[in-house]
């Protein structure tokens, strides 16, 4: 369905959905061609959780699931152009400041945003500026990751998987107020998807107090994830559209 109220050629979902899938606000700002390779994801991400075109059909495997999920959750977020990049994640970086819990941290563990993810460059200067402590990632086996503290960003070098990390000898932190994470999908219900490796979950595992916060584009919110127990959940999501809370809250 076209607005052709002034011809502006975006496209105007039906307020039912489209192809059977739940309905959702779309911007009208997101031109069609970036609009129709976000749809098209969202109805590959949504068989991938579970819906099928023939009822009765068994569902496959979570793991079968999350790949399929991750796949096209990567291909969507890549496709959102540079500049409306930009204009959401400084909407992201400001509703995230804003946060009560934000304004009285003392020490906040985020992630260095790599490839299409939403970037924390700008986020982590403004917080040294603030004098904010912050830690970022360090990798240090195939099965551990924990936070070190650092003073700027110009000290980070490639570490694994080529992520930015500061170099040895690293100070370690055990625990920090406020953890920022990355994702690639996120649900209503704060449930996260993440790339697949488990560093997140395990090192949230090892810091219960720590407020969890996701950092999304609002198009990577979705009604339903395959997720399993090991799967951790966030406190908040904030996105360029809104901010939500985990409800109830999660027991630390």
């Amino acid at each position: 369905m076209r607005d052709d109220k002034g011809g502006s050629g975006r496209f105007t979902p039906p307020k039912g959905g489209l192809g059977g899938l739940p309905p959702r606000v779309i911007r009208r700002s997101v031109p069609d061609a970036v609009f129709l390779r976000v749809f098209s994801w969202r109805i590959f991400s949504w068989l991938a959780v579970g819906g099928t075109p023939t009822r009765g059909s068994p569902k496959p495997p979570p793991q079968e699931r999350k790949t399929a999920a991750r796949l096209h959750a990567r291909a969507a977020r890549k496709a959102i152009p540079a500049g409306l990049r930009r204009a959401k994640e400084m909407r992201i970086r400001e509703a995230l400041r804003a946060l009560p819990e934000m304004q009285r941290t003392k020490l906040v563990g985020s992630y260095v945003g790599v490839h299409s993810e939403v970037d924390t460059r700008v986020l982590i200067e403004e917080l040294l500026m603030d004098r904010v402590r912050v830690a970022v990632p360090v990798i240090e086996s195939a099965e551990t990751m924990r936070f070190a503290e650092i003073s700027s960003l110009g000290s980070l070098v490639h570490g694994a998987h080529h992520i930015p990390e500061p170099p040895a000898p690293h100070k370690l932190v055990p625990s920090v107020d406020v953890v920022i994470v990355p994702g690639l999908l996120f649900t209503l219900r704060c449930e996260r998807l993440g790339n697949g490796g488990g560093y997140f979950d395990r090192a949230l595992q090892a810091m219960p107090h720590a407020l969890r916060v996701g950092l999304a584009y609002d198009e990577q919110i979705v009604d339903e994830l395959p997720i399993e127990s090991h799967d951790e959940h966030m406190d908040v999501i904030v996105t360029d559209e809104r901010v939500l809370r985990a409800h109830p809250k999660r027991s630390s």
